[in-house]
């Protein structure tokens, strides 16, 4: 069985995928998610992994939007400007 600091790796090097992150300690989905939901350290691991691939996707984002990507502006749009009559 792999240790506590092992599970926190994976999912860091899995950014957040835990199917990924279990495959690489050869362990099944559902320890995985045993280990989560007993370890805070994992939880957290997880939680801050998902988090920065949320980052980097909202980069990416921001990105198209200043090369003129329709797409990407009219989402930007429809999700933080309905305050503005965006829908």
């Amino acid at each position: 069985m792999p240790k506590v600091s092992e599970y926190v790796k994976a999912i860091t090097e899995a950014r957040g995928i835990v199917t990924v992150a279990a495959e690489s300690l050869n362990v099944s989905r559902d320890t995985f998610y045993r280990i989560i939901n007993k370890h805070a350290s994992v939880k957290q691991a997880l939680e801050s992994a998902r988090e920065s691939m949320k980052d980097i996707a909202e980069n990416k984002l921001f990105e198209n939007i200043m090369q003129g990507d329709n797409g990407s502006i009219f989402f930007y749009l429809k999700t933080q400007a309905k305050d503005r009559g965006y829908v």
